[in-house]
């Protein structure tokens, strides 16, 4: 279960990854684990929900 700082310092850090203004494409500069439900009939991730960072 993600912690509220980690929370707090992933959404410091994804505003300047963002390379789209209607969906948030990140860039490949951090990587973190996230979970989700399953993956859309467009292949995208369903809710997905930050979990944790990976070095």
């Amino acid at each position: 279960m993600p912690t509220p700082y980690r929370k707090e310092e992933f959404y410091s850090v994804y505003r300047d990854c963002i390379s789209s203004e209607k969906f948030a494409y990140l860039d490949t500069k951090i990587k973190a684990k996230v979970k989700f439900r399953n993956y859309t009939s467009k292949g995208l991730l369903r809710i997905p929900s930050f979990v944790e960072w990976v070095s």
